[in-house]
């Protein structure tokens, strides 16, 4: 069960630009905090770092609601 919940995190981390809190809960986690722990833990990264590292778009602060694609480093 974890493991499919922590896969559908790393696909909504990869390819929205939706909040850490918001990959936690449609991954069928409760709690942030225990979804952030539980991913560290997996993975020996945050799932911040996990996005900035993988993420296949960019969201701009200046254009909260504007998300651009770009290559990733991971392929």
């Amino acid at each position: 069960m974890i493991r499919t919940r922590l896969k559908k995190s790393r696909e909504l981390l990869e390819e929205s630009g939706i909040s850490i809190t918001e990959v936690a809960r449609n991954s069928g986690f409760h709690s942030s905090e225990y979804f952030v722990r539980t991913f560290r833990k997996n993975f020996g990264i945050s799932p911040l770092q996990h996005r900035r590292i993988f993420s296949r778009v960019t969201v701009f602060p200046e254009e909260k609601t504007s998300i651009r694609w770009h290559h990733s480093v991971a392929g």
